[in-house]
This record gives structure tokens, sequence and C-alpha cells, in this order.
């Protein structure tokens, strides 16, 4: 049977998962029970006997709310070890008979989701290609619209799950589409047009549509009339306050997985309507989310300043690694001028020598030349051989007598100049005259 809705039954907050959903299973998944009494006997009024048997036998749970005004309880379990532990309890501390049992309406979830690839598709095909994943989809349901009398297929589809929880998003084929929370209708009468039953247990008379009053005209002239809060509208009215307190009733009731009379009396308990709340945690969101834009701002300054002092160490290092290379520099600019400095010590002794070596060489030169030049006339040097040898002197010839000794002006000895060419040649003469015989 399918669904008629003029809106998305996802509705403007159906972008979020549920409060109580943990999609991936962080903490286990959750698993809701049923505590009811075995016989006729109630339950305890007292609640810490219920709770001190509960933890007695399986441990802390995560929650528990109560129903039919304390007459059952609804408990929450994650652990699959504490739901088995608990469908096992039969007894109280007190000795109460009781009943654990799997809750028979909070065990499923249902979503929905949009395919415009699906719209054409029976449901049955698409509950076969869903079953193939191993989600856990046992129900489709496709949502419907009139149109010029004619009913016609929407995008949306309802899935129903064997679990409380229901997956972010549904594979349909290759393509990964999200789904949303599932907010049903609120059921209206469309016999008596009250909220809470069908038109098939209704128990009250049939009313008019239009005017409420107790007949079923097709066209009623009366004026409108609400009997729900007296408003001049039909009762039907998506406008009628009862309607909006019956669709906050609902959101509470799926985002929260509780009984509908657990919904009511918390709506019933708050002040303002769910709206009202929705509102506050909206703006408090939005508080949220301006802080965390702040957070990521200074994060992003932050990032910024400690990206420019690690441009500044860079910097910072290129500068050392100059300064020591030009210290460097500088250290062997000076070995290389103390080394040239001393190069030039050690060769300029030299160079200053050579002038006396050359003055002492030639010195020598002349003395050797004086002691084998005539300085002393030939005379002089026969009487005294003469006196030596006791012989007369032999005399020369002119042609082998030496030239005179060019001699200088100065009276020191060390200056006298002899060339070459004279000083051989009376070297010649000399050895000749020492070999001849006397």
């Amino acid at each position: 049977m399918a669904t008629t809705s003029n809106d998305d039954p996802g509705g403007s907050l159906g972008r979020r998962l549920p409060k109580h959903m943990d999609p991936t299973n962080s903490f286990g998944e959750l698993t809701f029970l049923q505590l009811i009494s075995k016989g006729d006997a109630p339950l305890p009024k007292n609640p810490f006997i219920i709770g001190k048997s509960v933890e007695n036998a399986a441990g802390q749970i995560e929650g528990a709310v109560t129903e039919a005004q304390g007459t059952k309880y609804t408990l929450r379990v994650r652990n699959p070890a504490q739901v088995e532990k608990l469908l096992k309890m039969t007894k109280l501390i007190d000795e109460t008979e009781v009943i654990v049992q799997p809750h028979p309406n909070l065990n499923i979830s249902r979503c929905v989701i949009s395919s415009f690839d699906l719209i054409h598709m029976d449901e049955k095909d698409i509950l076969e290609g869903l079953v193939e994943q191993r989600e856990g989809v046992i129900f489709v349901k496709r949502i419907t619209r009139m149109q010029d009398g004619k009913r016609v297929n929407t995008p949306a589809l309802i899935l129903t799950f064997n679990k409380c929880t229901y997956p972010s998003h549904v594979k349909i084929g290759l393509l990964r589409t999200s789904t949303r929370p599932y907010y049903p209708n609120p059921l209206l009468c469309y016999g008596c047009f009250s909220y809470g039953h069908p038109r098939a247990r209704c128990p009250g008379p049939q009313r008019c549509f239009n005017c409420s009053n107790e007949h079923q005209e097709e066209e009623c002239r009366e004026a409108a009339h609400c009997r729900n809060c007296d408003g001049n509208h039909r009762p039907n009215s998506r406008q009628c306050p009862v309607y909006k307190k019956e669709m906050d009733i609902i959101r509470v009731k799926v985002d929260n997985n509780i009984t509908y009379p657990e919904a009511k009396k918390r709506v019933g308990e708050t002040r303002g309507s769910y709206a009202a709340v929705t509102a506050q945690q909206t703006a408090d969101r939005v508080k949220i989310e301006a802080l965390e834009k702040k957070m990521q701002e200074r994060d992003a300054q932050i990032a910024q300043i400690l990206g420019e002092i690690k441009k500044k160490d860079e910097s910072i290092k290129q500068m050392k690694a100059l300064i020591q290379k030009l210290q460097a520099t500088e250290q062997m600019k000076l070995i290389n001028s103390q080394t040239a400095g001393t190069s030039k010590q050690q060769t300029q002794p030299q160079t200053l020598r050579e002038p006396r070596v050359a003055q002492i060489t030639g010195n020598s030169m002349q003395l050797r030349n004086r002691s084998r030049s005539p300085a002393i006339p030939e005379q002089v040097r026969g009487d005294k051989k003469t006196k030596r040898q006791g012989t007369k002197t032999p005399t020369i010839s002119p042609e082998r007598q030496s030239p005179p000794v060019k001699r200088t002006q100065s009276t020191n000895f060390d200056e006298v100049i002899v060339s070459d060419d004279e000083a051989n040649r009376y070297i010649m003469e000399s050895l000749s005259q020492q070999t001849r015989p006397s």
C-alpha cells in the first residue's frame, strides 16, 4: 500500500540521524527490551528494586523509560551479552516474577530516501535489490501524491529496517543515496476527525470534514470549523495548533525512539512547543559553529605565524651561513697576506746579499788578481828574490815585460782595477818563468 503525502516526510530537520542512533556502532548496536510482570501482580512501585535487579542480572545498562504509567519498563541495551542475560531474567530481587522480551515496536527503524532512478520501479524489485546488501531492509513503501485526479509516484521511498538503527547511506546499484529520518504524519481519524486512532477503530460518530458536525454531506455549505482547536479552519488543516503539537510529539518520538505516550509526556513537560525547543537548539548550534569558526580562524592565524617564524629561521640560517663564509674568506685573506709578508721578508735579505756577495766576489777576484798582478815593481821583486837565493836577477826582454798596471789615484789597495786580458797574460808569463830552468 502506498503512502500519500504532500510534503517530504523527512522534513526540514531530516538531514541528520536521530540522537539515539549510533551509525558507526562505536558503543554497540542499540536493542530495546520490554520488562513486564508475569502474572496479575504489578511491578514494584519502588524503582530502586527494578534497578538493582537489572544490575544484578546484567550489570549497568544504558538506560530505561517507563510505559503505561509505570506498569512496563523499556530497557536500552547495547551489549549483546547483556541482552542475552536479561532475556533469561525471571524474577526481581523482591521475588516478583517478570518477563523480559524484545520490544514489539521499538526494535525497528524507518528512513526516507529519494531517487529518481527508482521512480518507475516496483516496490518488490527495489526490496529484492536492497535485501542483497544485507543492511536489514525488510520493507519498502512508495510515497505517492494526487495529480489531476490520478495517483502518481514520487522519488521518495520509506525503508524499514529490522533494527533500531539505519545507515546514513544506502547503495542503489552503483549509486550512493543518503538517508534521513522518517517523520510520519499525525494519525488523524477521517471518521470523527480527532487524532490518535485510525478510521477503522473510530469509536465516535462520523463527522463532517468541513464543519465537524455530525453529518456526512459531500458539499457542506457551512463555515469551516475545527473540533480540535475550535478554529475557523477544517480539522485536517496543517495550520491547526493541535496538528503542530502532534507533529512535535512525533518528532520527539522518532528522534529519541520512545513510545508515543512517553513523547507526549515530554512535550507536555517542556515549556513551549517543539519548534521553540528546536529553535533554541538551532541557536545553540549556531553559537557553537561560530565558536568553531573562530577557532579555525585562530588555528589559521597560528599556522600563518608559525610559517612566518619558519621563514625567518631559514633566513637567519642563511645569514649565519653567509657570515661564516665571509669570515672564512677574510681569514684566508689574512693568512695569505701574512704568508706573502713572510716570504717577502725571507727573499729580501737574499736580494740585499746578492750585491754584497757580488762585491765580496769582486773584491776576492781583485785580491786574487792583485796577488798575481805586478803591483810591486819587478826590480824590487827581483832584488828580494836575489837576496833570498843569492843570485843575480835575470834581465827580461822588453817584449816579455808586462805592460804597466793602470792604477787609480786612490791609495786604497783594494780598489786596483785590472782587466781580464791583462790578468790572463800576466798569469801566463809568470807560469812560463817559473817553469823555465834557471
